[in-house]
């Protein structure tokens, strides 16, 4: 009898806890296909995180082999498309109209920069600038020349179109292109392509102490496009600038990561193709992110459009934030989900169109809770387009006015991502924000972006919510 009771114990011991794999299994599984991740992607993106780490694939590789058998998968990630960096794009070789005026403390030196100069190549004008000078560098290609530049009041500009920083094997200080402390430094006109380095965190600009103001640049093909430090007194100011095809593969490095400095504004600029990062993520106490177009793309397999993971003070205004099929994660917008760092934490979200083209859908804004409180958010007059929600934890304090949510039919040309309004436009209003202004600057846009890196002003108030307020032509 005792035998028997044993025998009946162990076999409900073993069903019960075959019940409780099968749930666990399925509460895994299901949320991934309800978001847009079927089964096979989850494996592959794990099987993708453990390459490079031996130990942990010997114990977790067999695990993921006997769940592709049991639930009849293909192995490895041959579902995934390879991610394909086309060639960069042409050199521009005309100037870019109305070139920054010289910044405070300018000496009256210009240094020229060119193969029939007396200095031949940047990393020379890097040795022999002083504080207040001007370098202008003629347009054209300088192969595997790196640079430090710690000069106060410096100008680099591209003339007669751009300058283009192309890696050959070599980084300044094992870490980029260009390492940058010092400043305030101005950079107009410059390329940056191909950046690698041995810790994988290769960058086009690595920007450490002071501020940096670029224009008109481009981060092509780097491991990071730009990785800035944590020096908490740090500005960077982006403007009419693009980041595209950045990121090593490891969700590690993305199109631009600013880490915890003081600002963060970017203006004009064109996020796209992130090689499973994040197109934009910034640590910095305060964001301001206007005007811009942060879109994955056909073939893009970035992670979050826009991470805040620190939150901090952010105002995002007036952008075309899209999310393609292939991404590597279905939430567009994070807020706070690495751990809140600033003691003030505010996310003001108006006048984006925010776009989810993952066909199970998605989150449009996902938000961390907090331990400590503190956390407001306040989404006015977006356009909220395809399958998604918001995930705001229980108790956060959230404002949200005139929020439409919204199909493709609206937009002139969706699927090759022109998200003007189709004329007549019926049914949208703009409603002014009652919020309390960000920290100063305004929630009701006075311009809109222009593709490719620009913007123009608005000749009227706006009249729709979303980024986009001038109907097609």
């Amino acid at each position: 009898m005792l035998s028997m009771l044993k025998n009946r114990s162990s076999f409900l011991l073993a069903f019960l806890l075959s019940l409780s794999l099968l749930g666990a299994t399925y509460g895994l599984w299901r949320p991934h296909v309800w978001l847009g991740y079927w089964p096979n992607r989850f494996m592959n993106y794990a099987e993708r995180r453990l390459v490079g780490h031996p130990e942990l694939q010997s114990v977790f590789m067999p695990a993921i082999l006997a769940f592709r058998n049991w639930v009849d998968l293909p192995e490895g990630a041959a579902e995934e498309a390879p991610f394909i960096v086309p060639p960069p794009p042409d050199l521009i070789v005309t100037p870019d109209p109305s070139p920054a005026a010289p910044l405070p403390g300018f000496s009256g030196r210009i240094l020229h920069v060119g193969p029939t100069r007396a200095l031949t190549r940047p990393s020379e004008a890097a040795r022999v600038a002083r504080d207040g000078d001007e370098v202008d560098l003629d347009s054209g290609v300088y192969p595997g020349d790196v640079a430090v530049w710690t000069q106060k009041s410096l100008v680099l500009r591209g003339v007669n179109g751009h300058a283009r920083i192309l890696f050959m094997d070599r980084t300044a200080e094992g870490k980029a292109l260009w390492v940058m402390r010092g400043g305030p430094f101005l950079v107009e006109n410059v390329d940056f392509i191909g950046a690698q380095a041995p810790d994988g965190n290769g960058a086009g600009i690595r920007f450490e102490t002071g501020q940096l103001t670029l224009n008109h640049c481009l981060f092509y093909d780097n491991q990071d496009g730009l990785l800035t430090s944590n020096d908490p007194t740090a500005e960077l100011v982006i403007n009419d600038s693009e980041f595209g095809y950045n990121g090593s593969g490891t969700g590690q490095t993305h199109d631009l990561y600013a880490g915890s400095i003081r600002l963060l504004r970017v203006r004009g600029s064109f996020f796209h193709h992130a090689n499973v990062g994040h197109l934009l993520k910034s640590r910095a106490a305060f964001n301001d992110i206007a005007y811009n177009r942060l879109t994955d793309g056909p073939g893009g397999r970035a992670s979050y459009e826009l991470d805040l993971p620190a939150g901090g003070v952010a105002r995002v205004l007036g952008n075309l934030i899209q999310q393609g099929d292939s991404s590597e994660n279905s939430n567009i917008i994070a807020f706070g989900e690495e751990k809140y760092l600033w003691p003030d934490n505010r996310l003001y979200l108006a006048s984006n169109t925010i776009v989810n083209d993952m066909s199970g859908g998605g989150t449009f804004l996902r938000v961390a809770p907090s331990n400590t409180g503190g956390v407001t958010v306040y989404s006015v007059n977006n356009l909220l387009v395809g399958k998604g929600d918001m995930s705001i934890p229980a108790g956060l304090a959230l404002t949200s006015q005139n929020d439409v949510r919204t199909d493709w039919h609206l937009f002139v040309q969706p699927m090759r991502q022109d998200y003007h309004l189709k004329r007549p436009v019926e049914g949208l209003h703009f409603d002014p924000p009652a919020a309390p202004q960000a920290s100063g600057m305004g929630l009701v846009p006075r311009f809109e972006y222009v593709h490719p890196l620009s913007v123009q002003p608005l000749t009227t108030p706006p009249e729709y919510p979303g980024a986009l307020q001038t109907p097609e032509p």
